[in-house]
Order: structure tokens, then C-alpha cells, then sequence
């Protein structure tokens, strides 16, 4: 059984004492690596959601984290669209990295 917990650094799940470890398996390939940004993505997206319901009652507490939240969202969605870029073309990023040499 887990617990849920939801706290100042976001929302966790804790495993009890008595239960093993679960192993996650390890993302090398690039389809699962994509697929745990974009988990993570819209993660960022739900705490957004959640920090601007919370901003109508504390606006000058909330309105840093809120930024720094913006800004780690678009660093993730620039990721996945270079990543998505990379592998509908790659035969032209090859020619422009080769033109550079």
C-alpha cells in the first residue's frame, strides 16, 4: 500500500517500510526517454493549473513560483519539440551539421 502526499515540493507517493523498492526500468530509448518529458510536461502543466487557482488569494507569494514554473515549462516543451524535430528529419540536421565542419 502507498501513501499520497502533497507538500511544498509538489505531490509524492511514498511506498511503506514493508514493501520492496520498485525498479523502474531505465529509459535508453529515445521513444521512452520522450515519453517521460512529455509525463513530465504536463505534470508541470497540472502544478501550473494548481498554482493559479491558488494565486486568486495569495498573488505575491505565488506570482515567483510562477515564473520559475513558466520558464521550466518551456524549457521542457522546447525539449520535446527538438527532440520530435530531430526524428522527422534527421537527414537534415546531418547536412547542416556536416556544413558547419
Amino acid at each position: 500500500m502507498t501513501d499520497h502526499i502533497v507538500d511544498g515540493c509538489g505531490d509524492h507517493v511514498t511506498a511503506l517500510d514493508t514493501e520492496p523498492p520498485a525498479i523502474e526500468p531505465l529509459l535508453d530509448d529515445g521513444e521512452n526517454v520522450l515519453q517521460g518529458v512529455e509525463e513530465y510536461f504536463y505534470e508541470l502543466l497540472i502544478d501550473m493549473d494548481m498554482i493559479s487557482r491558488i494565486r486568486r488569494t495569495n498573488p505575491t507569494q505565488i506570482q515567483a513560483g510562477q515564473m520559475v514554473l513558466s520558464r521550466e515549462i518551456l524549457r521542457v516543451w522546447d525539449l520535446m519539440y527538438s527532440h520530435r524535430f530531430l526524428q522527422l528529419h534527421p537527414d537534415e540536421n546531418r547536412m547542416q551539421s556536416e556544413e558547419r565542419h
